[in-house]
């Protein structure tokens, strides 16, 4: 299970993971999240995602394919994502099945927003 949420203040999409994904969820998620990264790039411009998988199971080997696949036509160029796990080894686990460069992964959720954001001043001075 997941849960979506929009910080008005700061602009990041929050992505909580709760337990195991399903199929189902797959589904869902990539609906969602696809609605709140157009609604997110209409308001800023660049998307910034933090996801927190600290209470998420791993994901199951037939469901990482099309997971991985939300992505595809989302994300662009000055996107960020975030990623939030419980320990280095799960840390090194999915940096190695997500293996992309658009994704950080952090211990610690102010490390995670500090990376999210450091950049926007930049980034909304070119826009």
């Amino acid at each position: 299970m997941f849960a979506i949420r929009y910080e008005e203040a700061t602009g990041i999409i929050v992505v909580t993971v709760l337990g195991a994904w399903t199929r189902r969820e797959v589904h869902r998620y990539r609906s969602e999240i696809r609605d709140a990264v157009i609604e997110a790039r209409d308001r800023f411009g660049a998307v910034r995602i933090l996801v927190d998988s600290r209470r998420g199971t791993v994901v199951p080997p037939d469901l990482i394919a099309p997971l991985s696949r939300t992505r595809d036509g989302l994300v662009q160029d000055d996107d960020r994502i975030a990623g939030l796990v419980e320990t280095s080894v799960r840390k090194l686990e999915v940096r190695n099945t997500v293996g992309n460069p658009k994704w950080q992964f952090f211990l610690s959720e102010t490390a995670a927003r500090t990376w999210l954001t450091a950049m926007d001043h930049i980034v909304a001075k070119a826009s």
